[in-house]
């Protein structure tokens, strides 16, 4: 309130306003309480003002009408003094809301190439891929709150009609993107992605605006490949095999081969949810040279492509490989000082999925189970913490693998326990494809703990067998799920076996 009273270009609207605290000042608080339109007065937070939401919206509204002089003046003012108030590069929430406060300020005084270009870019994310405020901080709300101001309300494809260049327009529908992602709106997030993809084919672009149109496209792939759609027909240009190989053509009109290298590590994923694992592992394998004759930053096995690549190797008989590789250097895995908390996840799971395969396939030491257990565990929770609802459904289903497997007393409910969490998530999310996974760890729930259950126990879940094997084949065809059809057609023999299907 100082900084707006004290500011010459607002005198005509605040000149007679002496001093917060002053005689004029007290007098016209003390008249605002008395009529209603500000609250009493807080005893823990003196000299606060506080309103209800209408009366601000109803004075929001007024200052708006006509030139909006004031609207857009104030907004100026307070756009400045947040900036000022501010560290250059806040290491702390605190610090970095200032910025944010900064950024709804801006905007509102029209200002958007502007709040872009000094303060997203290059303070709150620090460059186009630091992403500073929600990797590192996990302020992933707060950015999307701050990210609305470009937006036609509720409207995550559209822009409002203020002038932005090409690489901001770009950069902010993909952040927008990531942001609803994690916070599991992923429907949305699909539409954002699908909008920077058809920004980007209808301008020309330059060699950044490519890699960012590059990463959209590999986002938007990963996606389209959580929703089940893997392929379509010939004219479905939003399945997942068709923008990932978009994500390559990009990437490849760019000049940081990193791009190039998860874009591949992204289509690969695609083919290896088909079941077809010659083309996976010649993309994998394109990936991986990249990196052996480039080096680029950050490497590929660590966050997203570490999780495909990871679980590739696992599911090819290769999990002691990665074990091997973890033990060789601490820096496995992470990029440096600047790995995200996604990624910290990603490696957690990792690890934990490997040592769950070699568990299956007969290790049985206590501690190397333990060390499993601990391990999938903290994967979990740094997957909510880092605000990724289909990730955090991936942990729950590996922890589900795992508690089949060690089956202690009380592991069935624990099982049964995190399906229903993922069930929930992956419903919310529309995730297709991860529910597909949930149907089939269910499944195999049921039919690994029948050999240990009482006869009205087998009685009970009978039909809940059957109904879910019902739904997980019906799923599995229509998405092309070519992944799992092993598994599925495994899970069947077993029924049969244990005679809870004809």
């Amino acid at each position: 309130m100082s900084a707006l009273i004290t500011d010459r270009d607002l005198h005509p609207f605040t000149a007679k306003l002496d001093q917060v605290g002053g005689t004029v000042w007290n007098q016209c608080v003390d008249a605002l309480r008395g009529m209603g339109l500000l609250n009493k007065e807080n005893p823990e937070w003196p000299g606060t003002l506080d309103a209800h939401p209408l009366v601000r919206e109803h004075f929001r509204d007024e200052m708006q009408k006509g030139d909006g002089q004031m609207w857009a003046e104030g907004n100026r003012r307070l756009f400045a003094y947040y900036c000022d108030m501010a560290p250059p590069q806040p290491a702390d929430s605190k610090d970095m809301n200032t910025l944010y406060a900064a950024v709804t300020h801006g905007c509102a005084a029209g200002l958007h190439q502007q709040v872009f270009d000094k303060v997203l870019l290059s303070r709150i994310w620090r460059n186009r891929r630091t992403n500073y405020s929600t990797r590192r901080l996990g302020m992933t709300g707060s950015d999307l709150v701050a990210l609305s101001n470009y937006f036609q309300h509720r409207q995550w494809t559209q822009l409002q009609g203020q002038p932005l260049s090409e690489p901001a327009r770009i950069l902010i529908l993909t952040n927008a993107g990531v942001r609803l992602r994690q916070l599991g709106r992923l429907v949305e997030a699909r539409q954002c992605f699908s909008a920077v993809v058809r920004e980007i084919e209808s301008s020309s672009a330059e060699a950044k605006e490519s890699e960012d149109a590059s990463y959209a496209s590999a986002q938007y792939c990963e996606l389209l490949v959580i929703a089940g759609k893997l392929i379509g027909t010939n004219d479905d240009s939003d399945t997942a095999l068709v923008n990932g190989l978009k994500a390559i053509t990009f990437a490849d009109r760019g000049t940081d081969l990193y791009f190039s290298m998860h874009a591949r590590s992204s289509l690969a994923e695609v083919h290896f949810m088909l079941g077809d694992l010659e083309k996976a592992s010649t993309l994998f394998e394109e990936a991986k040279a990249i990196e052996q004759n480039h080096h680029p930053k950050p490497p590929f096995l660590y966050s997203q492509s570490l999780f495909r690549y990871g679980y590739y190797l696992i599911e090819t008989g290769r999990a002691q490989e990665l074990l091997a590789n973890a033990r060789q250097s601490e820096d496995w895995g992470k990029n440096g000082k600047d790995t995200s908390l996604l990624s910290r996840a990603i490696r957690s799971l990792i690890l934990g999925a490997a040592h769950r395969a070699i568990m299956e396939s007969g290790e049985r030491a206590p501690t190397f189970i333990n060390e499993a257990e601990k391990i999938l565990d903290s994967s979990i929770i740094e997957f909510r913490t880092a605000g990724y609802a289909d990730y955090t459904v991936r942990g729950l289903l590996e922890r589900t693998h795992f508690y089949r497997i060690r089956q202690l007393a009380g592991d069935y409910r624990k099982t049964l326990e995190d399906l229903d969490q993922a069930t929930f998530e992956a419903q919310r999310g529309q995730m297709e494809l991860l529910y597909a996974d949930i149907l089939l760890q269910r499944l195999a729930c049921y039919l690994d703990f029948w050999p240990t259950m009482s006869n009205a126990d087998r009685t009970n879940i009978r039909d809940k067998v059957i109904e879910t094997l019902t739904e997980a084949t019906d799923l599995i065809k229509k998405l092309q799920y070519g992944r799992r059809y092993q598994m599925l057609a495994d899970l069947q023999t077993i029924a049969l076996q244990h005679g809870t299907v004809h």
